[in-house]
């Protein structure tokens, strides 16, 4: 569990060592002063909802899904029970939420009643003890054991809360968790692919640069094949005028015949090879551009595969910020459960025990008023809690899984996602809005309680 700050540091750990049982008092006496931020216990219920909310509504617009079971352990996920969906994972996170709260509700309402009659019970004693210390000790004797009975229940009930809060908590550590894996498996992937990606362009432009090279060979060999062919052809047009030319011998005339046939066989023995060279120029220029087109291919698919990867991880990057602001805010509730665990056995049970143990009815009577403080105080963080769960939250919890079956396009989606934003908003100022009306209703106890000790001081020492 993630270390509580302020004043209630020590009061929301889980357990207490004995040594620490008096910093645990002395904070819990701060809790207990009107001007307490008990507004702070309340306000991460609706904003673990709307954060689930909105990342709902990020995955909606963003219709591409994305798995986050690589990695996956060994003997498999503890809580997840889809890795191979971020979506059906967010699924389970709402519904996990959804029945988190309602047991939470069920929890807190049950200690609203318990911490209610104890309440009023010790003030009834503590009024008892103002007007004889022998029959406030007797009630409380006698209503000790009932009392014990209101008391161990509410802290079953704030034990059954941490359990509830910390399953939330561990299913949002295990897909945060999975989230990073996922990322990192992306990240490798994204490296693998951008270094696939850069040594298909350097062996394409390699493969650009050959095919450039045996192009211009091709054109230097078609021009001595031109060559060639224009030398032969004037080569046979003067042997065949030279043939005709009757002034000259024949003797001498065959001759030179026999000479030009000679020239025109080794234009043609060049011709010959020129042409082969072209041909194997074309087979090369053919080979290096089926290459090139393996490459642009290859080169496509990578380009493609980036793009994908990169989307993939500023998903998943998303998706981790909002899960790790989620489970932030259930740390604190987890907080909350363990300060009102604490209160119960701690601070109440060392009133009632120290009440009783004291000879003195002045004392006495400020323990009973004390012990009676803590119980008004716990009825008071649980009528809130349940107040705020029967009129916001629930209808920030309906939008929140709403918005899961909704497709963007819908006209319903852009009113639930705004349903979302208003209502933790509103949920928010009705928690400061009850808190202030609850801190004023305490003071008003506190000043009267005190008011009646210092009567009774003043009756006992005139």
């Amino acid at each position: 569990m993630a270390a509580a700050g302020g004043p209630f540091q020590a009061i929301t750990k889980a357990t207490v060592s004995p040594a620490e049982e008096d910093s645990v008092r002395k904070e819990a006496e701060l809790l207990l002063k009107p001007d307490a931020k008990w507004e702070e216990l309340f306000m991460p219920a609706p904003a673990s909802v709307a954060i689930l909310g909105e990342l709902a509504c990020l995955c909606a617009r963003q219709k591409a899904d994305v798995s986050i079971k690589e990695n996956c352990p060994e003997d498999g996920f503890k809580y997840i029970k889809h890795p191979e969906s971020f979506r059906a994972c967010l699924h389970q996170m709402c519904d996990r939420t959804g029945e988190a709260l309602n047991q939470l509700y069920v929890k807190m309402d049950g200690s609203r009643l318990h911490s209610m009659f104890v309440s009023r019970k010790m003030n009834q004693i503590t009024q008892g003890f103002f007007q004889n210390a022998q029959a406030g000790r007797d009630q409380l004797q006698s209503g000790r054991q009932n009392i014990q009975n209101k008391a161990e229940k509410c802290t079953e009930s704030a034990q059954a809360m941490r359990d509830v809060v910390s399953e939330v908590i561990s299913l949002a550590q295990e897909m945060l968790l999975a989230c990073q894996e996922a990322e990192h498996g992306c990240e490798q992937d994204l490296t693998d692919v951008q270094q696939k990606l850069r040594k298909a362009k350097e062996m394409e432009q390699s493969v650009r640069k050959a095919m450039e090279d045996a192009q211009l060979k091709q054109k230097l060999t078609e021009g001595n094949i031109k060559q060639a062919l224009s030398k032969i052809e004037k080569a046979l047009t003067i042997s065949f005028a030279s043939c005709c030319d009757i002034s000259s011998g024949v003797s001498d005339k065959t001759e030179w015949i026999k000479e030009q046939i000679s020239k025109v066989e080794s234009r043609g023995e060049a011709l010959r090879g020129s042409q082969a060279e072209e041909h194997r120029s074309f087979e090369n220029t053919i080979k290096l551009m089926k290459e090139q087109t393996e490459l642009l291919c290859e080169l496509k698919a990578s380009e493609m595969s980036e793009r994908d990867l990169e989307t993939t991880k500023e998903m998943l990057i998303e998706r981790r910020v909002a899960l790790a602001k989620a489970e932030e805010q259930w740390e604190k509730m987890l907080q909350l459960s363990c300060m009102i665990s604490n209160l119960i056995q701690f601070c109440f049970t060392w009133d009632i025990e120290e009440c009783l143990a004291s000879a003195e009815g002045i004392q006495q009577a400020t323990h009973a008023f004390n012990a009676s403080n803590v119980a008004w105080m716990l009825y008071m963080i649980t009528k809130i809690f349940t107040q705020v769960y029967t009129d916001h939250l629930l209808d920030l919890l309906h939008s929140s899984g709403k918005i899961l079956t909704l497709e963007p396009s819908d006209p319903d989606f852009s009113s639930e996602h705004a349903k979302i934003d208003r209502g933790c908003a509103e949920a928010q100022k009705a928690i400061s809005s009850l808190v202030l009306e609850m801190k004023e209703e305490f003071k008003r106890n506190l000043t009267a309680g005190q008011e009646t000790i210092e009567t009774m001081k003043a009756a006992q020492h005139p």
